[in-house]
C-alpha cells in the first residue's frame, strides 16, 4: 500500500493552486455579473453595449475589472493608460475568435511622457483564447496586427496582450 503525500498547505505549489482557483472564482463572479451590470450603457467610456450581443454573454475584462461586451475602446496598458484601442468595430463577437478594426493610440513620450504627443496606427484586433465559465465566456488574449509600417517596438507587425483577469485573494484584493 502506497501512502499519498500532500504538500503542506503553505507550500508554493498549494498557494499557486489556491491562487488559480481564486482567479477562476473571480472570473466566474465577474462573468456572472456581466449579464447584470453590462446592459446599462456607460456613456463616454467606450463600453456602450450593442443589444444584439447581450445573449452571447461574451466579454473582455477592462482595467477597472468590469466586463465589456464589444467595447469600442479598450486600454491596453492599465498602469498608465498610455496605450489603447479606439474606434473598434467588431465582427464574430461571441465566437472562438472575434475580429475588430480600429486605431491603436499610444503616448510618444518624446521628450517625456508628460510632454509628448500621441501616435496612431490602424490595426486589426483579434480576441482569442475564449474561456467559458458556466453560461458566460471571456476572451483572454488580444492580438494586434498593424496595417502598414509597424511601430519600432513591434517589428514583426504584431503585438499580443494577455488580458486575463488577475487572480484575487480571499480578501478580494489582487495578489
Amino acid at each position: 500500500m502506497r501512502l499519498l503525500r500532500h504538500p503542506p498547505s503553505g507550500s508554493p505549489r498549494v498557494r499557486s493552486r489556491l491562487a488559480a482557483r481564486a482567479g477562476l472564482a473571480a472570473f466566474a463572479v465577474l462573468a456572472a455579473m456581466a449579464s447584470v451590470l453590462v446592459p446599462w450603457p456607460v456613456l463616454g467610456t467606450g463600453l456602450e453595449q450593442n443589444p444584439s450581443t447581450a445573449a452571447s454573454r461574451t466579454f473582455v475584462i477592462t482595467c477597472d475589472g468590469s466586463a465589456a461586451i464589444e467595447p469600442t475602446s479598450y486600454i491596453l496598458t492599465c498602469a498608465d493608460a498610455g496605450m489603447g484601442l479606439d474606434a473598434l468595430q467588431w465582427s464574430d463577437w461571441g465566437s472562438e475568435h472575434a475580429t475588430a478594426r480600429g486605431i491603436l493610440r499610444t503616448l510618444t513620450c518624446d521628450p517625456s511622457c508628460a510632454e509628448g504627443g500621441t501616435a496612431e496606427y490602424s490595426v486589426e484586433v483579434v480576441a482569442t483564447d475564449a474561456r467559458a465559465e458556466g453560461p458566460v465566456t471571456g476572451y483572454e488574449t488580444l492580438e494586434v496586427t498593424y496595417s502598414g509600417t509597424p511601430p519600432e517596438w513591434a517589428p514583426s507587425g504584431t503585438d499580443t496582450f494577455d488580458i486575463t483577469p488577475a487572480p484575487t485573494t480571499a480578501a478580494g484584493g489582487a495578489s
